[in-house]
C-alpha cells in the first residue's frame, strides 16, 4: 500500500513536471513568434506612430491600437463588426498597406477582445455603442490634434459609422462602409431569398433541402432565436459558394483566435477572457441587446441625407448582408459626394478577398477624392 502511494506521488510529480516543461516550451515559442510579429509589423521608422493603450470610455476601460508610418497622416478609425468581433491583434497584415497613407486605429469595442470585463453585457445597447463611438472619436481628435478623421466600418460597424456620419459630419473627412447594413429585420429574409434563388439556379439539391428545412427563415414567431441559432451555419453555406466570406465563418474565427494568440498585443489574461468570459450580449438571450439588435433600421433612424462624403465598398456577391439592400439604400442617399465601389470577386469582406483592389480603392477613390473635394 505504501509503495503504491509513493508510486502515485512520484507519477503525479513526473506528470506535473512534464506539463510545466511543455507549458514553458509553448510560452517560449509564443514569445519568439511574437518577436517575429513585431519585426514584421511594428512601426519603428522615424516619424511613425504605434501605441497600444486603454482609454476611459463612458466609465469603462476600452483598448485602442494606433499604428501608422507617418504621424502626420490622417486618422482612420476602423469600426469592427459582430457585434463583439474584435480586430486588435489579427489585422496586422490586412491593414499594413493602409498604414502608409493613414494612421490606423483599431478599437476593441465594449466587452470585445481586450476591452472585455465581467458584467458589461447588461450595459450594451445600440445607443451605448453609439455613445462609445462618439467618445472614442472625440478622444482621438483631441489626442492627435486632428479636427477631422476618416471612419471605416464593416458589417455591424457600418451601423455605427452611418450614425456618426449623420450626427457628426463636422468630425469626418469621409465615411467608408464595407458590407453596409441597412435594416436588420430585412437582412436575413433577403439573405435566405438570394441563397435559395441561387440554389435553384444552380440545381444545388443539397442546399435546397437544407434551406427548406429552415423555412420560414427567420421564424416569425421567434426571429431572434431563429437567426442567432442558424446564422453561423447559414454563413458557412454561403461561404462555400463564395457568397459571404473567403472561407467558412468558423475557419475565419479560428484564424482570428490563432493570430491573436501569437500577437504581442494580446496578453494571457486577454486569452483567458476569450475562452472563459461571458458570451457577447448579442447572442445571449439573457441580455436585452439580444432582442434590441434585431430592431435597427438605418433609413428610419438617420434618413438618407448626409453632409459628409459617403463611400460604400460592396461585394458583388454579398448575400450575408445582401448587396441588393445596400444598393437600394445607396441609390436614395444624398451627400456632397457619394460613390459605391463594387468588388467583383468579393462578397461580405472585400478587404479580405481582394486586398490589393481594396487598398487601391481606399487610396484612389477615397483619400485622393476627399483631398480634391476639400
Amino acid at each position: 500500500m505504501i509503495v503504491t502511494i509513493k508510486f502515485l506521488i512520484f507519477s503525479l510529480a513526473i506528470i506535473s513536471l512534464a506539463v510545466a516543461i511543455i507549458g514553458f516550451v509553448l510560452l517560449k515559442i509564443r514569445s519568439q513568434l511574437q518577436n517575429s510579429y513585431s519585426t514584421l509589423f511594428a512601426a519603428k521608422n522615424k516619424g511613425a506612430v504605434e501605441e497600444l493603450e486603454p482609454v476611459d470610455i463612458n466609465g469603462t476601460k476600452q483598448w485602442i491600437h494606433v499604428r501608422g508610418r507617418n504621424k502626420n497622416n490622417p486618422l482612420l478609425l476602423f469600426l469592427h463588426g459582430g457585434p463583439g468581433w474584435s480586430n486588435i491583434g489579427w489585422y496586422d497584415a490586412i491593414q499594413r498597406p493602409w498604414e502608409n497613407h493613414f494612421t490606423v486605429v483599431q478599437w476593441d469595442q465594449r466587452q470585445a477582445g481586450k476591452s472585455y470585463a465581467p458584467n458589461l453585457a447588461e450595459t450594451i445597447s445600440h445607443q451605448q455603442y453609439i455613445s462609445d463611438t462618439e467618445a472614442i472619436i472625440s478622444y482621438l481628435r483631441d489626442k492627435f490634434q486632428q479636427d477631422k478623421i476618416f471612419i471605416m466600418g464593416t458589417s455591424y460597424g457600418t451601423y455605427l459609422g452611418m450614425q456618426m456620419a449623420k450626427r457628426h459630419p463636422d468630425w469626418l473627412y469621409a465615411y467608408i462602409g464595407i458590407g453596409q447594413v441597412v435594416t436588420m429585420k430585412e437582412h436575413p429574409v433577403e439573405e435566405y431569398r438570394l441563397l435559395l434563388e441561387h440554389a435553384h439556379a444552380t440545381d444545388n439539391q443539397s442546399l435546397i433541402a437544407t434551406l427548406n428545412r429552415l423555412a420560414p427563415f427567420p421564424d416569425p414567431s421567434v426571429p431572434e432565436k431563429s437567426y442567432i441559432e442558424n446564422v453561423v451555419a447559414l454563413t458557412d453555406l454561403e461561404s462555400e459558394i463564395e457568397k459571404a466570406y473567403p472561407a467558412s465563418l468558423s475557419s475565419i474565427l479560428k484564424a482570428n483566435t490563432h493570430l491573436q494568440w501569437l500577437s504581442p498585443l494580446y496578453t494571457l489574461k486577454d486569452h483567458y477572457h476569450r475562452k472563459f468570459g461571458e458570451n457577447p450580449a448579442g447572442i445571449n438571450p439573457k441580455n436585452a441587446f439580444y432582442y434590441d439588435f434585431f430592431k435597427y433600421d438605418l433609413p428610419k433612424e438617420v434618413g438618407s441625407d448626409f453632409d459628409v462624403p459617403i463611400f460604400f465598398f460592396t461585394g458583388r456577391h454579398d448575400f450575408h448582408v445582401a448587396y441588393t439592400l445596400t444598393d437600394r439604400w445607396f441609390r436614395k442617399i444624398e451627400a456632397p459626394y457619394k460613390e459605391q465601389v463594387w468588388f467583383e470577386q468579393s462578397a461580405h469582406a472585400a478587404h479580405l478577398t481582394e486586398p490589393y483592389e481594396f487598398s487601391k480603392a481606399l487610396i484612389e477613390k477615397v483619400l485622393l477624392r476627399v483631398n480634391m473635394y476639400s
